[in-house]
């Protein structure tokens, strides 16, 4: 949707809701990990099985703060250069 969005050429409402979705999926993706890394039953992403393991796991595991620099890398700055 955002690329396609980018060589479009669409009106102002729908560039403003676009925009809106991105606030509301980047929050909602971020949240959903940090909750399932909260919770001991639901995992859907190796981020969250790492946050399980806690603060201290994430500053210690060259994996997890791999896998931190994955998720924020792949999924924010998206997020952020197409919104």
């Amino acid at each position: 949707v955002e690329c396609c969005a980018v060589f479009c050429d669409i009106g102002t409402r729908v560039l403003d809701a676009l925009f809106v979705l991105q606030v509301i999926i980047a929050t909602v993706a971020w949240g959903g990990m940090l909750a399932a890394g909260l919770s001991g039953a639901v995992s859907f992403v190796p981020m969250d099985r790492h946050i399980r393991r806690g603060l201290h796991h994430m500053v210690r595991s060259a994996g997890a703060r791999r896998c931190f620099a994955h998720e924020l890398m792949s999924h924010l700055v998206a997020q952020v250069a197409f919104a």
